[in-house]
């Protein structure tokens, strides 16, 4: 993700390819600079990674895994049409064990 006015990043959003329950799925994720926040700069990035996911057209579903406390990050996942399945035990990093929200996000509906 960039500013609109300066080659200065604001933050990232990028998504790649995992194994949810035995799916074949993407898992996506994004963080924006606390200077940047609420200007819609992660909203406007993950439409655009859904719609990037979506035309590849070799998987049906992106997952995100927000922990359940990021209410910022639990907000964004539902404002661009994600599905939240529910709780699941995590660990990030790897060894250190977090709960997080499961919200899927249908590609089909993009296609």
């Amino acid at each position: 993700m960039w500013s609109g006015t300066a080659d200065e990043p604001v933050g990232a959003a990028a998504y790649w390819q995992i194994e949810h329950h035995g799916d074949a799925v993407y898992e996506c994720g994004w963080f924006v600079f606390v200077r940047y926040q609420r200007h819609g700069y992660a909203q406007a990035a993950v439409r655009l990674l859904l719609e990037h996911a979506a035309a590849r057209a070799d998987r049906d579903t992106v997952f995100a895994f927000p922990r359940v406390d990021n209410a910022a990050s639990n907000a964004l996942a539902r404002s661009v049409g994600f599905v939240n399945t529910g709780v699941e035990d995590s660990e990030y990093p790897k060894g250190v064990p977090i709960t997080v929200n499961a919200w899927a996000f249908d590609l089909r509906a993009l296609r």
